[in-house]
């Protein structure tokens, strides 16, 4: 039987923020290899967020340096699915703006 790990989209500890969407990708905002449409990639960070804690804190993090403000510096979110990120960190941001 072989395994197969799950790509990790969370570095442990101290880490780079990336707002990088492009498929395939380590960062938490990253679409899966093989994510082809909106629905996919929205299904794909929900997912993340809800069972993964280090993808859940990373992505809080990137929310508030998206809003930017006097304590964070704005960050870029891009690649395909970019504008579909702006929306999810900004709305989770309002539901938590500390």
């Amino acid at each position: 039987m072989t395994t197969v790990r799950a790509p990790k989209y969370a570095q442990e500890g101290a880490f780079t923020l990336s707002g990088d969407t492009s498929p395939g990708g380590a960062a938490p905002m990253a679409a899966p290899a093989d994510c082809e449409s909106s629905q996919a990639y929205l299904a794909a960070i929900r997912d993340r967020y809800r069972h993964d804690p280090a993808v859940r804190q990373q992505i809080a993090v990137l929310a508030k340096h998206v809003h930017g403000g006097r304590n964070h510096q704005p960050i870029a979110i891009t690649g395909p699915f970019a504008d579909q990120a702006r929306d999810i960190l900004r709305k989770l941001y309002r539901e938590n703006p500390r």
